[in-house]
Parts: structure tokens; sequence; C-alpha cells
């Protein structure tokens, strides 16, 4: 399958690139990218394809089959809706947009084109949330209680666009979007009311707290932070004991069942059990590639694309979860839980 790469910054040359360039069937034959110095690094790396600065030549060559979006945020939702017109399957990274409204833009182009267009949310394909998902669906904590989440990096320098609400950048949108996603698609029920305190501590809205109740009274708390400790962790709590994953340390799902003796000794061996597996763990901060999910997300967008079937996580999860930020933006402004506003799409 023909690809063109919109957009060839440091997440698509790390990641995107790489990983286009290795699957089968994936033939990148064009790129996109306004900065020369990234274009030729980018060309570098995919000598055979043809470079455009600007990404609507690159549409408008009819080269490409489909389209692998990695722009800054504000053109997520532009660069969508003008592939999805030129008749482009559309891989978007998240966000969708920078906004619910341009989010719903994305989605009725994305109808109307009769094209596959998939979110990059690439955490639903990570092996372990997979693990995670099949714990909960097997029932394996009993009744569902509780969750707690935390998403925090350590980026000392962002680029200017990070640093603006406006332009797409803070911590919900970067980091938060990706749980918001997750306790969606893990416990397959929605979100209807949110509470949210964010806060800046070196750019807008780099530091954010937020609590979710989802429907049959599951309740989420989340940290997300742009300046911390690397962290990637979820902890579901239910009546018969605990789950937790911490994906950058471990490829496994904890379980703590709710006795008391037992409980302490297993709470012993989850603290241990990631010291056996360092590997993975170097691995995984030397390279993104470690992260499965990225390859498994591409490969089931081109099969999708192939095959003619819809993908998901589609538009409209990515508009769900930007209907929840908004939310969560809202409340922080208000002071007190906001109820979420669900399109219907």
């Amino acid at each position: 399958m023909k690809v063109g790469l919109i957009g060839c910054g440091r997440i698509a040359k790390l990641v995107h690139l790489p990983l286009l360039l290795d699957l089968p069937g994936a033939h990148v034959v064009a790129l996109a990218e306004p900065d020369g110095d990234r274009r030729q690094a980018a060309l570098r790396l995919a000598p055979g394809a043809v470079a455009y600065a600007d990404y609507r030549e690159l549409l408008d060559s009819g080269l490409a089959e489909a389209v692998v979006i990695t722009l800054p945020n504000d053109l997520h939702a532009e660069a969508a809706c003008a592939a999805l017109a030129r008749d482009q399957h559309v891989y978007l990274e998240k966000p969708a947009a920078v906004s619910a409204a341009e989010a719903r833009v994305v989605v009725d182009a994305w109808r109307a084109s009769n094209r596959v267009g998939m979110l990059g949310f690439n955490y639903r394909f990570h092996p372990t949330i997979l693990a995670l998902r099949r714990r909960i669906r097997e029932g394996s904590v009993g009744t569902l209680l509780c969750t707690r989440t935390v998403f925090t990096i350590r980026e000392p320098e962002r680029p200017a666009w990070k640093r603006t609400r406006a332009v797409g950048g803070g911590v919900l949108l970067d980091l938060g979007s990706h749980h918001i996603d997750l306790v969606r698609f893990l416990f397959e029920r929605e979100i209807e009311d949110v509470q949210c305190w964010i806060h800046a501590v070196r750019s807008e809205g780099d530091t954010a707290f937020l609590q979710l109740r989802m429907q049959e009274n599951l309740f989420v708390q989340s940290f997300f932070a742009l300046g911390s400790v690397e962290e990637n962790s979820m902890q579901v709590y239910g009546e018969e004991g605990r789950l937790a994953a911490d994906w950058n340390l471990s490829p496994f799902v904890d379980s703590v069942p709710a006795t008391h003796a037992r409980g302490r000794l297993r709470r012993l061996w989850g603290s241990a059990r990631p010291l056996l597996h360092r590997p993975p763990l170097i691995d995984r901060f030397a390279s993104p590639l470690y992260q499965a999910s990225y390859r498994t997300a591409l490969t089931h967008f081109l099969a999708c694309v192939e095959n003619g079937r819809q993908a998901r996580p589609d538009m409209v999860d990515g508009l769900r979860c930007l209907e929840i930020i908004e939310a969560a933006e809202a409340s922080n402004r208000a002071g007190h839980p906001v109820g979420t506003v669900e399109s219907g799409s």
C-alpha cells in the first residue's frame, strides 16, 4: 500500500517513519514537512519518497492511498479533513483536534468520505493493556469500584506549541487523552461526570488531577504531569481484589486478592517482579519502538484499509475524548464537577 507521512517531527522520525518502512506491504511514497532540515532527515531514511514542504501538495499529487498525520495538534483537524476530501484513508495521531467543535467537523468529513479513519490511541494495542482488559472482562476482581491512573513524564524542553493550550498544548491533550481513552476502552462504559484541577508549573496546563464518574458508579482518579518522574500506570480495585499495571516497568498485570495474608505476599512479589525484567525497561527508554503498540496500531490501520473495514479507535473516539477534556477544563474554571456533553455521534 502506498503511504504518505504528513509531519516529520521527532516522534515521526523515531516511531512512525521507521515502522512504516519496516511493515510488510507498506510503501512510503511521499513525505510532507515544512521544516527543511527535518524534511531532509526524513528523506535520508526514505530516499525513495517524494518530499513536499506543504502537505496539500502531497495530497494533490495522488501518490498515496493512505496518509499518517503527525503534525502539531492544532493542524490535525485541518489536515485530516483535507485528506478525507481527497479520498485518502487517514491515520491521525491523537488528539483528533484541539477542540470538540473541530473534532465534530473531522467526524462529519470522515463519515462522508467512506474511507478508513483511525485515531492514534496506540495504548489500546499495548500487550499489557490487552492483558488487563482480559482480566477485567473475566471478572477477576469482582465488581469494579475504583481506578487510579498516573501518566507523568520528564520533559525539560517543550516546543512552543506544547506550551499553549490554544494551539494544542497542555497535559490533558498530551497525556491525559491517552488515559481518558483507555478507561473507556478497558471498562466499556461512558464517563458521566468530571472534576478537574489544572495547574501551571512551567507552562500552561502542564499538571492536572482528574476525577471521573463512569456509568454504574465506577470512579477514576488520574494524575498527569509533563515535569515529573517517568510513570505510566493503572490500578483497578474491585470487591475481590486489585489489578495493577505499570507498562513502563513490567509486561505483567499484577493481581492482589482481597484476602489479608495473601494480599501482603502478592504486593511484595508485585514490587519485586519488575526488577527481574530490567532489559525491557532499558529497551523501552532506548527506543519507543520497543512498545509494540505502535507497530500493532499501524498494522491494524493498514489491514483495515486493505480489507475494506473500519478501524477502531475511530474519529468518534477522538471526539468523545475531546468532549471529556473540555468538560474537565470547564470543571477547573467552575470549581465543581461538570457533566459530560455527549454529541450522540
